[in-house]
């Protein structure tokens, strides 16, 4: 989950397993269709960027513990 706190406009980029793209604006100016909250789903890749009018963006991102499960297994499977 992505919390928006202070600062400009943040755009957030998820990609679904089917690979369609998904563009998701967090800020406060919720009137405009801004999140102070988005969640993204299970199995999506994720990231972001600052809108080019922003100076900074305060965000904040909670992984759930399951994600975090899944990595550790797929980092004990995998030897480089």
């Amino acid at each position: 989950m992505w919390h928006f706190y202070l600062g400009g406009p943040l755009t957030l980029v998820q990609i679904s397993p089917q690979g369609e793209m998904k563009k998701i604006i967090l800020g406060s100016n919720v009137k405009n269709d801004q999140c102070l909250q988005y969640v993204v789903p299970a199995g999506h890749w994720f990231g972001a960027y600052p809108n080019t009018e922003t100076e900074y963006s305060f965000v904040g991102c909670t992984v759930h513990q399951v994600l975090i499960l899944l990595i550790l297994k797929w980092e004990k499977e995998t030897s480089f």
